[in-house]
Formats: structure tokens, sequence, C-alpha cells
């Protein structure tokens, strides 16, 4: 396989709530003491990493993000972008803002590697933030002697055990800028605790993650609803509602444009406004909308009654055909359907 990125600067150190401060390696990675054999591994071992950053679907674990204005790791990167000769400083500095981020909160201990890269076809330069875990315990004595270097060479000669193979023993990772979409600032993954990303590495990074997928999903009809309900309340919105979703479930993806074109010429509602849709939108900070039309086709609405029923279907025939009204204290759910089986289950 060939190499697909360039490595310049790699700097790795210890963060570790058990320990006073982080513990620096002594100086950054030397890559030029590597050759043969050794630095086909360590190239290898980059381009796993890497790779698969780019390759990354973005879901509940894999965002991309904006960085906020007085994001610490969005100087160090603006600073890095205009000289790299004090890159390992910065590399120590990216380490002692994260241990500071982690002991506010129940943290694992992990090394920080921080790289300075370019991605052969690109232009732009980028620096990348793993977190890993630190496996051996030679790894976590680490006192002295050559620091970084030392981790390097144990990766030569028992990867599973320092630098994993791709994706194992990582456990979150950023990439500034983001590779694929240049409206954003970074790209972020986590793959510890539960399904979302953990609010210390998004304190740690200075960013505001961009919806997930689904939760996307679910503004978007929740706002097509109350747009088309508050503008259009003569005609038959919930059928338009229902026709517009039904037409993004077609799509491979789904963006903002997208859903002003289905709502404009397949809803049939008259006079659609897209500004008034989008202004909705951008209230929820959800103008970005842009996932796979698949999270739509699987999407479901379910209503869970305080008498114990549940109804529950894909969301454009929930829409279409459940209509809730106010009854007297308690609300009336009045279904709609051609036809019926009643069964015990």
């Amino acid at each position: 396989m060939g190499q697909s990125f360039d490595v310049e600067r790699v700097a790795i150190h210890l963060v570790d709530r058990a320990l006073q401060a982080p513990r620096y390696a002594l100086a950054e990675v030397d890559l030029g003491r590597f050759s043969g054999t050794d630095r086909e591994a360590i190239d290898f071992f980059f381009d796993g990493h890497l790779s698969r950053v780019w390759q990354a679907d973005e879901g509940e674990r894999t965002r991309a993000a904006a960085l906020e204005a007085n994001s610490v790791v969005g100087k160090h990167f603006r600073r890095l972008e205009a000289s790299r000769a004090d890159f390992f400083d910065r590399s120590k500095a990216l380490a002692d803002h994260l241990d500071a981020v982690a002991r506010k909160r129940n943290t694992t201990p992990g090394l920080l590697m921080v790289l300075w890269f370019r991605r052969h076809g690109d232009s732009r330069s980028f620096l990348g933030l793993f977190k890993m875990d630190p496996g051996a315990s030679d790894l976590v004595t680490l006192r002295a002697g050559d620091g970084g270097q030392y981790l390097l060479d144990l990766a030569v000669e028992h990867v599973d055990q320092v630098l994993p193979p791709p994706e194992t023993g990582v456990l979150k990772w950023a990439v500034l800028p983001h590779p694929t979409r240049p409206t954003f600032d970074a790209k972020l993954k986590d793959h510890e605790g539960d399904e979302d990303i953990a609010l210390y590495f998004q304190d740690f990074l200075g960013c505001e993650p961009r919806l997930s997928p689904k939760r996307q999903v679910q503004v978007m009809v929740e706002e097509l609803v109350a747009y088309a309900e508050a503008e259009h309340a003569d005609e038959n919105w919930q059928a338009a509602v229902a026709d517009t979703l039904h037409d993004l479930k077609q799509k491979d993806r789904v963006d903002l444009p997208t859903v002003e074109r289905s709502l404009t010429e397949r809803s049939g509602l008259r006079g659609v406004d897209p500004a008034a849709l989008r202004q909705r939108l951008r209230d929820r900070r959800s103008e970005d909308l842009d996932f796979p039309a698949r999270t739509l086709r699987t999407a479901k609405l379910r209503y869970t009654l305080s008498n114990g029923i549940v109804i529950q279907g894909p969301i454009d025939v929930m829409e279409s055909v459940v209509d809730v009204e106010r009854d007297d204290g308690g609300w009336r759910f009045v279904l709609r359907a051609a036809e019926y089986d009643r069964d015990y289950v």
C-alpha cells in the first residue's frame, strides 16, 4: 500500500490525573532516526490511523465541529501554521491543556500524540491530536531516557503494546482543519463513554460539534412541521410534509438546499418560503444540515402514552396519518389506515 500522508513532526506525552502533572517526552520524536523496515512500520502506523480519519463517516461518535473564538487548541493550530519552530513546546502546552480539562472530570489516562502532517495531493497542513490507551506498564512508568523517541522505538519492537494497529487503542482523536469539509474547523471522534462526544473533550478542543445525523433528522422534521403548520394552515400541510420527507428519503444525502427544493417542488404547497424554513433551522443552529438519507429512511417517530400504549412507525408515514388533538384535559390520537390486522403478541 502506497504512503498517503507525510508526518513531519511528532510528540507524545502522558496525561494521567493520578500524576501531579503531564509526563512529557524529553524531546519530539526524531523520525529521521528510522530507516528501512523500521520506518516502513512507523509510516504504516501513521497512514493507517490518518486514513481512517479521512474515511470515518460522521455519526453519533464522529462529528464535524466549529471552533469557538477562544479555543486554546485553535490558537496553537494557527501559530503552528505560521511557524513550526516551537512545535515541541506547543505539544507540551496542549498536554497541559488536556490535563487541566481532564482533572475536572472522571477521565482515563492517555498518551497524547500530537502530529503535524500533510496529505498527498492536498496543499494544507493538519494538526492531529490522538488520545491513546497507555497500554503496557512500561509506558505508564516512563520517567526519563529518550522520551518520545523511546515510544516509537518500542513501536517497532512490539506495535501491539505501544502503538496499536489502526483504531485499536485510540480513545479519542481530532484533526484540524476538517479534512473533507472545508466549512468546518475540525473533525473529531470519541471511542469512550456513551454514544456522544465527551464534554471534556469538547472543552479541550474548544469546539461545538455539529448535531449527529439522528438529531439533525429530528430537528429537520420538527421545523418542517412547524413551518408548514404556521405558514400553510389552510392547506393539507400534513400530507405535504409527508410527501417532502418521502422525496428526501430517495436521495443519497440530505442538506438544506435539498430540503428547500423538495419542499418547494414536491410538497404541493403554494407559495413556499424557503427563507422562513431556513430561519427556523438557523434558530435551532441547524442550518448546516448534511446527513445520509439512510438516516431518514430508518428514522422512527414514537408516541409513548401514559396508559402504556406505544404508537410508532416510519417518520413520514406517522406525520401523515397521526393526528394529535386536545381532548378534555388529555389528548386524543387519531390514526388513519386503509385496513388493519388484530392480533395478540
